[in-house]
C-alpha cells in the first residue's frame, strides 16, 4: 500500500474524530444519539462491510463463502446457548447471569 493513500486516509480519521469532538462538545450529539449510532454500526454497518468485503475479494466462486458463514453462524449460536447454560450454574450469582453469559460469548 502507498504512504500516501495512508496518510490521507489517517487525516480522514483524524478530521472525523476532530468533528465528532466538537459536535459533541456543542451538544448536537447526545449520549441518545451516541447510543443509536453505535447501535447502527454494529449491528447493521459492520455486518455489510463483512459481507461486502468478502464480495469483494475478486473471488470467481463467490458461493464458496456461504458454507462458513454458516458455520460461524452456527458456531456463534452454539456459543450463545453455552454461556446462557453456563451462566446458570450455581456457581455465579443470580444477578451477575446476563453478565457471565456475555462474557462466556465474547470472551
Amino acid at each position: 500500500m502507498d504512504l500516501p493513500v495512508i496518510f490521507q486516509t489517517m487525516v480522514k480519521l483524524l478530521l472525523m474524530l476532530i468533528l465528532g469532538y466538537i459536535l459533541n462538545k456543542v451538544d448536537i450529539l447526545d449520549q441518545n444519539t451516541n447510543k443509536k449510532l453505535s447501535k447502527l454500526i454494529v449491528n447493521v454497518t459492520t455486518p455489510l462491510l463483512v459481507l461486502s468485503s468478502v464480495c469483494a475479494s475478486g473471488s470467481e466462486n463467490r458461493l464458496s463463502v456461504l458454507p462458513v458463514l454458516g458455520g460461524a453462524f452456527l458456531f456463534y449460536l452454539g456459543l450463545i446457548l453455552f454461556g446462557e447454560l453456563a451462566a446458570r450454574l450455581p456457581l455465579f450469582k443470580k444477578e451477575n447471569r446476563n453478565i457471565n453469559a456475555c462474557m462466556m460469548v465474547f470472551a
